[in-house]
């Protein structure tokens, strides 16, 4: 990643994927998880690094963020990669 690079990670669980792009050079991460534990726990990760201002938690689920969010995401930065990680299966 370079340092004009924003990730985008969708179904984040504990963030390491955004905070490996972090390690690599990218200017941000914005991670989305709808698990409130999992979206403390990234927030906590990223405070205990240091990279707090690095890394911005949504603790919605994908479906309910805004369309128009997303759109303007994609407007405000060029180099936006989105990687989704769904779960294999939910529990029932």
């Amino acid at each position: 990643m370079t340092d004009d690079e924003i990730l985008g990670y969708v179904f984040a669980g504990s963030g390491s994927i955004g905070i490996e792009a972090i390690s690599l050079g990218a200017q941000k991460a914005i991670f989305f998880e709808k698990n409130r534990f999992a979206a403390n726990c990234i927030m906590r990760n990223l405070e205990s690094l240091g990279i707090s201002q690095l890394g911005l938690v949504i603790n919605k689920k994908t479906e309910n963020i805004p369309s128009n969010f997303i759109n303007n995401l994609c407007k405000d930065f060029n180099n936006l990669l989105f990687f989704i990680d769904p779960p294999y299966k939910e529990k029932e």
